[in-house]
């Protein structure tokens, strides 16, 4: 299942007010929104359906936070 545009624009949103709140670094933005991604894809290659975009944001803002 395919995620839409504005449904990926919406969790990049989430993802950039997560790290503003927490005050992150810059590169853990980019790591979620590669995590998330990478992830989206490997699902699309699958044919699989797409999770909770709310949840997949969350969940790669904190092991992006972990490497940092």
């Amino acid at each position: 299942m395919r995620v839409s545009d504005q449904a990926r624009r919406h969790m990049i949103t989430l993802l950039e007010d997560l790290n503003r709140q927490k005050s992150y670094k810059e590169e853990s933005l980019y790591l979620a929104a590669s995590l998330c991604d990478r992830y989206l894809v490997n699902l699309a290659v699958k044919n699989a359906k797409a999770p909770c975009l709310i949840k997949l944001a969350i969940i790669s803002t904190l092991m992006a936070a972990k490497l940092e």
